[in-house]
């Protein structure tokens, strides 16, 4: 019984460990192409050429309009408008803990280079992927900032193609050990799993 339990346990490790490294393949594919979509339809689309005309003369309520028509065109969960010292003249998700200034810094190394790149970053506790590209204004260069929820990009592609039958929730490590992750998913299995899920994630 041993032996036969040992073998099925490590049989079945074995295929678990496949699965996920398909499913590790699939997440970096998905990401990509939806970076690649993003910045191709940018390109293409009227719509960011008349935002980039107009938007020198827009108010801020107009500008925060047109920033969600922007987000439904390029189905983006959030949308940003940055300057290049990082300050966030728009922001489509509106809380009181919002930020003033986009909080990475370090970006400004991409700005540089002027041309669209894409990132994992968190903010206001929710995970995105950014796909961030730039527009030329009368006054100046600004960068647009779309964000999707990393859950809600694989939560289709897990469901429909990946062999493994899971729930995925992604956490970010910050800095000193900081971990940023979505709170509510893990709620949803009780106040002990989300005390183990911090003690796990605090000791990575």
């Amino acid at each position: 019984y041993y032996v036969l339990t040992l073998s099925l346990s490590e049989s079945n490790l074995h295929d678990i460990e496949k699965q996920l490294g398909f499913t590790s393949t699939l997440i970096d594919d998905q990401l990509l192409d939806k970076t690649e979509d993003i910045i191709y339809y940018s390109t293409q689309s009227s719509s960011i050429s008349q935002f980039s005309d107009q938007v020198s003369t827009l108010n801020q309520e107009k500008m925060l309009l047109r920033l969600h028509e922007l987000a439904n065109e390029f189905r983006a969960d959030r949308a940003l408008l940055i300057t290049k010292s990082l300050a966030i003249k728009s922001d489509t998700y509106i809380q009181k803990d919002s930020p003033q200034n986009f909080p990475y810094p370090d970006i400004r190394d991409h700005l540089e280079s002027n041309s669209a790149f894409q990132l994992v970053l968190p903010m206001n506790d929710v995970i995105y992927h950014w796909v961030i590209f730039p527009i030329q204004s009368q006054n100046e260069t600004l960068w647009l900032a779309f964000g999707n929820e990393i859950d809600k990009i694989f939560k289709y592609a897990l469901d429909n193609i990946s062999p493994l039958d899971i729930n995925l929730s992604f956490a970010y490590e910050m800095p000193q050990s900081h971990w940023r992750y979505p709170k509510e998913n893990f709620r949803l299995l009780g106040a002990d799993f989300e005390h183990a899920i911090q003690k796990y994630l605090h000791h990575i």
